[in-house]
């Protein structure tokens, strides 16, 4: 079983989701401060009292589509506002059941930004040493 400082913080991005909720539930079981990210804040707040401590989750809620750009200030400011971050879970994620024929270009856009341009700005903010 592995075992983490109880300093240790992640930022886990789709959160709400079934495998981000997953990861945030078993983060928190082993010990680690999670700073966990999703769209709904209800749905935040519902996966927070349901950790097993959730003293120890803190809930931001971001679209991170809505300012691709500002993401990496944004994980930045996360760092300042609760301390030195110690790994990232990049669990947002999106996926289509359509025929071909009923995708476009602005719907495949959209799933290549969810499940690549994110984790890779989600990474440069996060490894950002300033």
């Amino acid at each position: 079983m592995f075992s983490f400082d109880p300093q240790s913080t992640v930022l886990v991005s789709g959160a709400t989701g079934a495998i981000g909720s997953d990861i945030v539930r078993q983060l928190n079981r082993l010990g680690v401060r999670v700073i966990a990210t999703g769209r709904n804040a209800d749905k935040l707040e519902s996966l927070r009292l349901d950790c097993p401590h959730p003293d120890a989750v803190f809930t931001e809620r971001m679209d991170l589509l809505a300012d691709p750009d500002g993401v990496p200030g944004w994980v930045a400011e996360l760092a300042a506002k609760y301390g030195r971050l110690n790994g990232l879970v990049c669990a947002a994620g999106m996926a289509t059941a359509d025929p071909l024929m009923l995708l476009n270009h602005a719907a495949l856009q959209t799933m290549f930004d969810v499940n690549y341009c994110m984790p890779v700005l989600l990474a440069k903010g996060f490894s950002d040493r300033r």
